[in-house]
């Protein structure tokens, strides 16, 4: 026997989109997160319209780090320059390499001593 559902979807997606976030929308709703999350693995339209709330604060997040960098605020040039990689995409955080070698100082020689010493 199928269980009714608590919510339509349609009113999922109504709060989805009044709240922005399946958070949000489950408080308007006064049920749990995991209820909105669990429509969304049901039902295709509810997770795009998550989705599509992602992708919007997304862009609203890069709106206002385009005034920060206009402004000339250096966090905002400095993080985007890192992070921008050269096709104008950013650089996900997993792909960050940081090369971290433990050696014993003892064992350095003069040049690379030299050269941690300027870095």
């Amino acid at each position: 026997m199928a269980r009714t559902e608590q919510f339509t979807v349609e009113e999922i997606i109504a709060a989805i989109r009044h709240a922005h976030t399946a958070l949000g929308a489950a408080h308007i709703l006064g049920c749990w997160p995991e209820t909105v999350r669990a429509y969304a693995k049901r039902h295709p339209t509810v997770a795009r319209a998550i989705q599509q709330e992602r992708i919007g604060l997304r862009d609203l997040s890069e709106m206002s780090l385009r005034g920060a960098i206009m402004r000339g605020e250096g966090w905002a040039v400095m993080g985007t320059f890192k992070t921008i990689d050269e096709d104008g995409g950013y650089i996900p955080q997993n792909k960050i390499e940081i090369d971290v070698r433990m050696r014993n100082v003892s064992e350095l020689s003069d040049d690379e001593l030299e050269a941690i010493t300027k870095a």
